[in-house]
């Protein structure tokens, strides 16, 4: 590029009469709300990336043209986006190891309870948060017996897969299958495990279902782990109309 010489110490080149980059402006600004809004929303992820595009195709023009400046505002477009995109996809990742962990656990804990025959405990398991009983109730007073159960536990004794769990008893040998996770509401996280129970001992095929966990929202200030519903998925036996929906231990993390 050819420079002039006004004085001894003064050199200016055509490029200083460029005007400034009004796209490079507004790739700066789009960069900052996709930052913005992929931090608030991990759903609007792909938004660091179109800006990040955007950035470099604003990067390249002027590098072509020379017919206008602003290149380091695109700069900043692009590797903020880039940069905003990798931390964003990296705590998602994270969270979701965390939480699927977090799921496998509160299974295991039901599962154990059935499979020790607690049934009063893994029945309060199956119940809504709001409808469990508080700590320290008499679970036996309250719904009788095992032998003469009240017609609430009784309907939860004949449902299987806890029926056929807890007649195998603590040598049940229950694998973890595939998992799926979706997040239908901003409060929720949803886990559909599904699990493998080996019969073999007595030459019966495997019995497979699923068990559905929702994250809820904060009660009291603390996070819940619901189970929302279990499916038998073979032997396809149905569960009835009676709503499956179990409350585990709170989350020791504050907000997702």
């Amino acid at each position: 590029m050819n420079k002039v010489q006004f004085s001894n110490d003064t050199f200016i080149t055509p490029e200083d009469y460029n005007p400034f980059s009004i796209m490079a402006f507004l790739a700066f600004l789009f960069s900052l709300l996709c930052i913005v809004l992929a931090v608030c929303n991990p759903k609007l992820l792909s938004l660091p990336v179109f800006s990040a595009l955007l950035g470099a195709f604003v990067l390249y023009r002027l590098h072509a043209t020379h017919m206008a400046r602003g290149h380091y505002l695109a700069g900043f477009a692009l590797l903020a986006s880039i940069f905003v995109f990798v931390m964003t996809a990296s705590y998602q990742s994270m969270r979701y190891k965390h939480l699927e962990a977090t799921a496998i656990k509160h299974c295991e804990t039901w599962l154990n309870l059935v499979k020790t025959n607690q049934v009063y405990e893994s029945h309060e398991m199956t119940l809504e948060f709001e409808k469990r009983h508080s700590e320290g109730t008499d679970l036996a007073r309250l719904y009788g017996p095992v032998d003469q159960p009240d017609e609430d536990l009784q309907k939860y004794l004949d449902l299987e897969p806890e029926k056929t769990i807890r007649t195998i008893g603590e040598n049940a040998k229950i694998k973890v299958g595939k998992i799926a996770y979706a997040r239908p509401y901003s409060v929720f996280d949803r886990f559909e495990i599904h699990h493998h129970l080996d019969r073999s001992a007595t030459s019966e095929e495997e019995f497979h279902f699923t068990i559905v966990l929702l994250r809820t929202k904060p009660i009291k200030e603390k996070i819940y782990w619901e189970i929302e519903g279990l499916v038998n998925v073979s032997p396809p036996i149905p569960r009835g109309k009676r709503h499956i929906g179990a409350a585990g231990g709170p989350d020791r993390e504050a907000t997702h």
